[in-house]
């Protein structure tokens, strides 16, 4: 199927079978969904549904897994893609003149890894390869047919993590791939790639794809939280770093803020490959220096393209944009098919430079 090109879709709803991962039927009375999908929180779920059934229908909606699913046809050939698979329970449930309007939440597939909690200091064991452990704890919580996989090559723990009672496997899973640069994504079949962030374009916004007529373009002028100072503390010693840029190439180092030392502290965070204290410092405190301008538009329906990837393409009213990395997509189902979507610039604030 080439994207790029016009073609017409029709989606559906399916019930799927928890044990095999395949679809069972269909789920009849759906108008409209809504998929919602964002890396931007704390622990990130990257995605949820809404379902709505507006008919006077009596209809049964089972709690179960539901996926959501396109055909598109082109030249007279078909494909069937998967835009989403959610665990859904009914919301809600109200009555006008005698029609029925019923509201299903989907949740992600990764909904049941916030629901599982470890034992107080539970702890993962020094030299443990990072994913291939976080991929054994969502195996743990999560239905036996969905496919877990591991991209490209790991990372190797430093030292023993300890977590107490209150963590969630979802909240440590996300803590230690995001110190280390690690990221989830998930595809429409539900299957779920742990792999490090993408770190070139992997997808071009040209004219084909894209129908940016006023995009909106957002720029973050709240550097106040940025420090320019990392603390990190471990068993064995302190280090700290400082950004010491000159004003015009950083704009929240020490002398920018004249003299001004604004911390960061880290207590025993999670060193791989056999870094140093001093060497994570240098790697998180850039990756903490950094400024982003957002940019909103529309684009056409590409099923290969997920949260944390980085494209590049023209914005009408920016300009050229070399790289920007997936943020937040919103996808419609009604008459066809939407893509909202939004994407970072980031510029960094620091040098990486030290004394």
């Amino acid at each position: 199927m080439d994207w790029t090109s016009g073609y017409t879709s029709k989606w559906r709803v399916m019930y799927v079978d928890p044990n095999t991962w395949a679809d069972l039927y269909k789920i009849e009375g759906i108008d409209s969904v809504k998929i919602a999908r964002d890396c931007s929180e704390e622990t990130p779920l990257l995605e949820s549904a809404q379902f709505t059934v507006t008919q006077d229908i009596d209809e049964d909606f089972p709690y179960g897994w539901y996926r959501i699913e396109m055909i598109a046809t082109q030249a007279g050939s078909s494909e069937l893609v998967a835009l989403g698979t959610f665990l859904v329970d009914r919301t809600s449930e109200n009555f006008d003149h005698n029609s029925k309007l019923v509201s299903l939440s989907g949740h992600s597939v990764l909904y049941p890894a916030i629901k599982m909690f470890f034992e107080d200091g539970s702890y993962v064991p020094r030299g443990m390869q990072g994913p291939v452990w976080c991929k054994k704890r969502l195996d743990e919580t999560l239905p036996y047919g969905i496919r877990i996989e591991v991209k490209g090559e790991s990372f190797t723990l430093n030292d023993y993590l300890v977590y107490s009672a209150n963590d969630n496997y979802l909240k440590v899973i996300w803590a230690m791939l995001d110190t280390s640069g690690w990221c989830i994504q998930l595809d429409g079949w539900g299957n779920i790639y742990i792999l490090e962030i993408p770190d070139h374009p992997t997808f071009s916004l040209d004219h084909y794809r894209a129908r940016i007529i006023q995009p909106g373009i957002a720029r973050e002028r709240d550097l106040s939280d940025i420090p320019n100072v990392l603390k990190v503390v471990t068993e064995d010693e302190v280090v700290e770093v400082e950004n010491n840029d000159p004003p015009d190439i950083s704009e929240v180092s020490i002398p920018a803020r004249l003299g001004l030392r604004f911390y960061e502290q880290e207590v025993n965070p999670t060193l791989i490959n056999g870094e140093s204290p001093k060497m994570y410092a240098i790697r998180r405190l850039r990756a903490l220096s950094v400024s982003e301008t957002t940019i909103s538009y529309n684009r056409e329906f590409d099923p290969d393209v997920y949260l944390f990837d980085k494209i590049e393409g023209y914005i009408r009213g920016f300009g050229p944009v070399e790289e920007m990395m997936i943020e937040r997509q919103d996808i419609e189902c009604e008459d066809g098919i939407i893509v909202d979507e939004q994407s970072g610039i980031v510029r960094g604030l620091w040098s990486g430079e030290t004394d």
